[in-house]
């Protein structure tokens, strides 16, 4: 383990790493990985049982329990009116979805304010406490949160909140949490100081107890594909239930990393490919800012980025595909069978649309495209214009099926394709 971890610090070395943030994350995951890797071995040692089978027995058993062994888990009911389903990112609202929140249900009033701790949830990466807020008089101020375990203070952001008279707010507080015992009591402390006053004047105080849920993942990967000139790594992957981090490093050809704009973002598509021969396919929900991205292409360099995402359920695989694209030229068209979406990447058309299994599905010929862009950017548009990403896809000959949560509605809906810049599909990366 020392000498794995020596090995990715050395590959770590020689490539820019745009923040201090992201560096020490890095370093952090590391150090993770090698306690827990002592952990294991120690223990194994004091039982007397060969350490490389046990391994191996021991991190299919953990993963296939914690990470993809999601029938047992799915059966959270009532999960749309969770306020960690409604306001969490894409991986509390799967935990959210799965049932592996705990329900809190407290209450303190404080001069007038009532705050709800509704529900939370735990593990090796973060606390994420869902919350709900009502004043009998409107309010506008700023937040102040203080989160400890067993003793130990949490690292979180504080916050806004403005609220209507007789109205309530709901949100989520996010902390940090790593290397916490698998059980305990939190204490939170919030205050609420309204902008024109010097000092804050509500504050509440409340305290329960939550059980980690299970399940962290570190892996140096170091894994590198190459094509013409062109360079795509993923370095790191760190897994819990409610979030997959990749770090990636990639370097282009003088001829595309000179046509790079500011207008332009490096991204990546995830996905795996389920038992039943259908695809899941996770945008990323917070990433690296991109700002030096077109400054180091267009100085030949290479750039490193660091992305999250919900995990994949029900999958032994995934792979990772790079791509650049300009969010400035999105098609839409209304949606309705025949509607065309023309593109520089070619032409999609929709052929048909049925209701399947409480989903609105979506049947469109995919010319030239990849399918991989038709699952990932092939998205519906309310009339407030939010987006709804298909949940998943089937891949059927020359066709693709995109299965959409959006309760059968087809009323009022646009049809959305995101074309790309570039799509480095021979620097795709598989990881399992």
């Amino acid at each position: 383990m020392e000498r794995l971890s020596q090995e990715i610090k050395s590959e770590f070395e020689e490539i820019y790493v745009p923040t201090k943030e992201l560096q020490a994350r890095v370093q952090k995951a590391l150090e993770i990985g090698q306690k827990r890797e002592r952990k294991k071995f120690n223990r194994l040692q004091l039982l007397k049982v060969n350490f490389a089978a046990v391994l191996v027995v021991g991190i299919i058993a953990v993963l296939a329990q914690s990470f993809w062994n999601a029938q047992e888990n799915t059966s959270g009911s009532g999960y749309e009116e969770s306020i960690l389903f409604q306001h969490g990112d894409h991986g509390i609202k799967l935990v959210a979805q799965e049932g592996k929140t705990t329900a809190l249900g407290l209450e303190e009033e404080y001069n007038g304010m009532t705050l709800k701790i509704e529900e939370a949830y735990f593990d090796e990466g973060r606390v994420v406490v869902g919350y709900e807020v009502e004043s009998e008089k409107s309010k506008e101020g700023a937040v102040s949160l203080d989160l400890s375990f067993n003793g130990k203070n949490l690292v979180g952001s504080a916050g806004s909140w403005t609220i209507g008279a007789d109205q309530a707010h709901k949100s989520v507080f996010v902390f940090e949490a790593e290397e916490l015992a698998e059980t305990g009591t939190f204490e939170l402390d919030v205050e609420f100081r309204e902008y024109d006053k010097t000092k804050a004047e509500w504050n509440w105080h409340f305290q329960f107890d939550l059980d980690k849920e299970p399940g962290l993942l570190v892996k140096g990967l170091g894994i590198e594909k190459e094509h013409e000139g062109s360079r795509f790594r993923v370095s790191l992957l760190e897994e819990t239930p409610s979030k997959l981090e990749l770090t990636t490093n990639i370097h282009l050809r003088d001829e595309i990393s000179n046509t790079i704009t500011d207008n332009m973002s490096f991204d990546l598509i995830v996905v795996g490919e389920q038992s039943d021969g259908s695809f899941i396919s996770k945008s990323y929900f917070r990433k690296s800012g991109n700002w030096e991205f077109a400054e180091r292409m267009q100085k030949g360099k290479s750039y490193r980025s660091f992305s999250e995402f919900a995990p994949l359920r029900k999958v032994d695989s995934f792979k990772v595909v790079p791509y650049v694209i300009d969010y400035n030229k999105a098609v839409t068209q209304p949606l309705k069978q025949g509607a065309v979406l023309p593109s520089q990447n070619g032409t999609i058309q929709l052929v048909s649309m049925t209701n399947k299994e409480n989903r609105l599905v979506l049947k469109v010929e995919k010319g030239r495209i990849p399918t991989e862009l038709i699952g990932q950017n092939v998205q519906l548009e309310d009339k407030d214009y939010t987006r709804y990403k298909s949940v998943f896809y089937r891949e059927k000959g020359k066709y693709v099926e995109l299965y959409f949560e959006v309760d059968g509605k087809k009323e009022g809906l646009n049809i959305v394709y995101q074309p790309v810049e570039y799509f480095f599909e021979d620097l795709a990366i598989e990881i399992e």
